[in-house]
């Protein structure tokens, strides 16, 4: 059983640890500065940052999902979106004991993103990440474009809700 639920203050040195503990993995474009505890801080002060958990505490996941405002500019977006939402700094961590994390994580996330009124999701890939890509699309996120945006170059996704 796993416990799907809101970041709180308390939790931002187990969210840090687990992005940190994913550097360095296939298509992972994080790096020790990115993303920080600062990130991790505004996310929860936003009421945006949801993790996945064990009964007993242990953090599987962490993501962001608040109203789009970055990538809202980007020429490329379909107009059946009018009230977008963005995912940013997804990390899950899938074991042998707990597979599909990811998955079951996404989910979870799609549906909060829902009943919070989003009518539709947007999020960056890095094009390299090919675990990543396979999930969006085995979750029904299309591909809009690409862009370079922070000094990468991205794949940029979208899936109606």
């Amino acid at each position: 059983m796993y416990i799907f639920r809101k970041a709180v203050p308390d939790d931002a040195p187990a969210v840090l640890a687990l992005y940190r503990s994913l550097l360095g993995r296939p298509g992972v474009t994080w790096d020790i500065e990115y993303p920080s505890m600062e990130f991790i801080r505004d996310d929860i002060q936003k009421d945006g940052l949801y993790l996945l958990t064990l009964p007993e505490g242990d953090l599987l996941s962490a993501a962001s999902l608040l109203p789009d405002e970055e990538l809202n500019d980007l020429p490329f977006w379909g107009t059946e979106i009018q009230k977008p939402c963005e995912l940013s700094r997804f990390g899950a961590s899938s074991t042998d004991e707990h597979p599909r994390i990811g998955s079951r994580m996404l989910q979870k996330i799609l549906e909060t993103a829902s009943e919070n009124g989003f009518d539709g999701m947007r999020l960056l890939a890095a094009p390299e990440n090919e675990r990543a890509l396979a999930l969006y699309r085995k979750m029904g996120f299309r591909i809009a474009g690409h862009a370079h945006l922070y000094d990468c170059e991205w794949v940029c996704m979208e899936k109606p809700l």
